[in-house]
């Protein structure tokens, strides 16, 4: 009998390193909402549950659309 999860060798190792990249990117980005001051809380909750419900996809449109942009005013 094969083990479901035996240990990853050639192409697969690059598989394995890109879902443990995504997870790691993927529990950032949540931190990251956490910590980050927005315009009211309801902003907040809703960039929150698309991060959660649409995983590593959710943590893109955070990055990209998302992510208040800090503007320094001398």
């Amino acid at each position: 009998m094969k083990l479901l999860f035996a240990i990853p060798h050639g192409a697969q190792w690059f598989f394995v390193l890109a879902v443990i990249a995504g997870l790691f990117f993927w529990i950032y980005t949540i931190v990251s909402i956490v910590k980050t001051k927005f315009s009211n809380d309801s902003v907040k909750l809703i960039w929150l549950l698309i991060s959660i419900f649409l995983g590593f996809i959710g943590a893109v449109i955070y990055t990209i659309f998302g992510r208040p942009t800090h503007t320094n005013v001398a």
